[in-house]
Order: C-alpha cells, then structure tokens, then sequence
C-alpha cells in the first residue's frame, strides 16, 4: 500500500457475525477478559472496523483478513502491515500504514476538571502559554488538538501514556512532516495520525479536514514532572 488508510465509524454503524468466529485466538482471549457488555461492543466494533480497513486495502473481505492481538494489546497484522486502533465514547478511528502507525480521536467536548494542570503535566511552558491564552470552547478543542498528537505518537511508537515523554515532544508546522492533525467539525471530534516524513496524506473519511501537518520533534534529556494544582 502507499501511505495511510485511515477510517473513522461510529460504533452503531457497524455491524459483524454475533458468533465472532472472525475473531483469532488472541482476540478471542482478550473478549474473554473484559468485564462488561460496554467494554465487550467497543472492542468487536474496533476489531471490525480494523477489518474493514485492511479489506478496503487489501480488496478481500473483512472476515478473511488475519489479524490477531498479542499480550499487550498491540496488533498484528500482515508483515509489512501496521495498524492502530481508537476510540472516544461511540466513535472509532483506525489507521493501517506500511510504517510504525498510531491514531489517537477525542471528543472535543470531554470535559476536563483540571485543564491547567493536566497541560502542565504533558506540555512544556510555551504549549501551556499558548492553551491559557485561548478562550473557552475554543481552549478545550486546542488542549485535545494537541493531545491526539502526543497520545498518536505514543502508541506509534508501542508505549502508554508517559507524561515525561509527553512533555518532551514538540510538533513544528512543515508540510511533509509526519503528523496530522484532523477534525471532524459536525461530530465535534478531534483526531491526530503520527505515521512516517513524506508520507502521503490519505483519503478523508467524510466530514474530516486536515487542520495542519505538522513534524515530531523530541526533545533529549529528563522532564521533571509538575505538580498538579
């Protein structure tokens, strides 16, 4: 394939085989350790939703596509395929690439308690300045932009949420670089997918725009951690 696939679905639209004989062994293994009917549908819509994905690229249908899970929860597709998966209350982004690839969708909405602190834990100074100058709604929706980046390339890179990294990571404008930042305005959601430089930008699911490509810049050395007011 050339570059991303990127699909977006909301889990009521989404529809498998209730017997889950598509599922492989460990995902049938991970179904079987989720404790509630919610966790339960949210994991099958997103297990599907990757199906779908790989079918589109790979012109074979959902079912037929060998896919599985491992221990971590990380999954495992084709060789020479990499896939994530996402999702924030009803809604499901999954991303398939030939390189290293993470997605990460917010509702734009979310409400969070402690904004101020929470940026201060996952950004440095200038990304906290820029957040405590913009006003409400439009603040909270710049908080999740920036934080699908950061969450993106975590789990592009195979990892949880690790604030020190977090706040190590810088995003620069530049048109070939290897992030994008999305939205989709009539289902108030925000999106980011991290994949590779030069990367093709991918086909849009409808109602998705990109806001800005941007490139990952790391920053060496330690990040101590704020305090939380």
């Amino acid at each position: 394939m050339d570059g991303v696939a990127l699909r977006l679905a909301h889990g009521d639209t989404l529809s498998w085989q209730p017997d889950v004989s598509w599922l492989a062994v460990g995902e049938r293994a991970r179904l079987a350790s989720l404790g509630s009917d919610r966790r339960r549908q949210d994991f099958l819509a997103g297990r599907w939703l990757l199906r779908l994905t790989l079918s589109e690229c790979a012109g074979s249908g959902p079912d037929e596509q060998r896919v599985d899970i491992d221990a971590d929860g990380r999954t495992l597709c084709e060789p020479g395929l990499f896939a994530n998966l996402s999702h924030s209350g009803d809604w499901l982004a999954c991303a398939v690439a030939d390189t290293p690839v993470g997605v990460d969708i917010e509702r734009a909405d979310r409400p969070r308690g402690d904004l101020a602190g929470l940026a201060a834990m996952v950004h440095g100074p200038t990304p906290c300045a820029e957040l405590a100058g913009v006003a409400e709604p439009q603040r909270l929706r710049r908080f999740y932009e920036l934080w699908t980046l950061k969450e993106a390339a975590l789990k592009r890179a195979g990892l949880g949420l690790d604030f020190a990294r977090m706040r190590a990571m810088e995003f620069r404008p530049d048109p070939t670089g290897d992030a994008l930042s999305l939205v989709h305005e009539e289902a108030g959601l925000v999106l980011a997918v991290l994949a590779a430089p030069e990367m093709k930008t991918p086909a849009l699911p409808a109602g998705v725009r990109l806001v800005e490509r941007l490139r990952l810049v790391e920053k060496s050395g330690p990040q101590s951690t704020p305090k939380s007011k």
